[in-house]
């Protein structure tokens, strides 16, 4: 019976890992829209490339696409 339950651990361990990792898949899109709406024209093609996971948190803040539009 112990191993049972242990093979139903591991597989809810790897259920959990293929969700999150799902999760981040799917909601990347959403925050790297957000960020870039975010920047400046210039800031974003500077951080466009080498793509890191640093160049989606901006470096200065701005609403001035959300003004506008």
């Amino acid at each position: 019976m112990n191993r049972n339950n242990n093979g139903r651990i591991i597989r809810n361990i790897i259920i959990y890992v293929v969700f999150i990792v799902m999760a981040f898949v799917s909601l990347f899109p959403i925050l790297y829209c957000v960020s870039a709406s975010l920047r400046t024209q210039q800031n974003l093609t500077e951080s466009m490339l080498p793509f890191t996971i640093w160049s989606i948190i901006p470096k200065k803040i701005t609403f001035e696409n959300y003004i506008m539009i």
